[in-house]
């Protein structure tokens, strides 16, 4: 969250918009917003994926962890 809203405004002017216009910004600047609100999630989204497809934690290593922990605490 702190990413996106240091990117919001370099990604704004980026796009064309202009706090002047108000609501009247081209239908370009507001394409690109549409857009950038759409792509900026799923992109993320994809690259959590990516991350999440090489994070080493199978189901035997699970059980591992789970005994583990219940060696610490006890069972729950």
């Amino acid at each position: 969250m702190a990413l996106s809203l240091g990117l919001a405004n370099y990604l704004l002017e980026a796009v064309g918009y202009r706090q002047s216009l108000g609501g009247d910004q081209t239908p370009e600047t507001i394409w690109w917003i549409r857009f950038l609100f759409a792509a900026i999630p799923v992109g993320a989204l994809l690259v959590a994926l990516l991350l999440l497809a090489f994070y080493p934690l199978s189901e035997a290593r699970m059980r591992s962890i789970r005994a583990e922990l219940e060696t610490r605490r006890g069972t729950v």
